[in-house]
């Protein structure tokens, strides 16, 4: 890695290659190039043909949130595109600027970790534009073990020279009303919200937001409401 640079703020930078794949984090000159390859891999796993994802769709966001987040790609060694996996990040003290779910769900982060009683979290952010071009993958002949390869070197790409600590960061996913997520916050005495339940399978059972303390851990069930 010639530089560092830990968002998509500037120019491509290549990180690394393995056989005939490399991992670049994607720089601004790529955009155009990101959101065709991103509207074609969700038209092709997300409609049946009758309808299409209206370009806007994609090119909007990423006009938004590009330049703040880190997105990287796997190209084949021909530079054809193959994968793309990006991460919107924020450093939690940034009021100013919002996640995609902050703003759809009116739930700032600041509650969130306040909730979850984790204030050593600096950093926040939503996992972004995750698409894999199934064409690609046949066109180089790239098998299933190999076509899993790609996924992890884009996580090794989002992963790499991040600031801080990995304990950190708190990553937030959208999810429907009424579905939910299990944390296990270890060395915590308590959450600050939610009820709290007399054991692991009550916790489970719960509706509604619920915790559980087991020894120096605690199990948090976030249940999602209505936006």
């Amino acid at each position: 890695m010639n530089e560092t640079r830990h968002i998509s703020d500037g120019k491509s930078i290549h990180l690394d290659t393995v056989d005939d794949l490399e991992l670049w984090l994607l720089g601004t000159e790529t955009r155009s190039e990101f959101n065709e390859f991103v509207l074609k891999v969700y038209n092709d796993a997300f409609t049946d043909g009758t309808y299409k994802i209206p370009a806007q769709d994609i090119s909007q966001p990423t006009a938004e949130y590009f330049h703040k987040a880190r997105v990287c790609g796997v190209r084949h060694k021909s530079g054809q595109l193959i994968g793309t996996w990006g991460l919107i990040l924020k450093e939690v003290t940034d009021t100013a600027f919002k996640l995609p779910i902050e703003i759809r769900y009116n739930l700032p982060v600041e509650k969130i970790i306040r909730d979850l009683n984790s204030p050593t979290t600096r950093y926040a952010f939503n996992g972004w534009r995750t698409a894999v071009d199934k064409d690609a993958l046949e066109k180089f002949q790239i098998d299933r073990n190999k076509s899993i390869f790609v996924f992890d070197f884009l996580i090794r790409g989002l992963t790499m020279d991040l600031p801080g600590e990995a304990g950190e960061y708190l990553g937030l996913a959208e999810m429907d009303e009424g579905s939910w997520v299990i944390f296990e916050l270890p060395g915590f005495g308590s959450a600050a919200s939610g009820t709290k339940q007399s054991s692991l399978n009550a916790l489970r059972e719960a509706k509604e937001t619920s915790w559980f303390k087991d020894g120096d851990t605690v199990w948090v069930k976030l249940v999602a409401g209505p936006p």
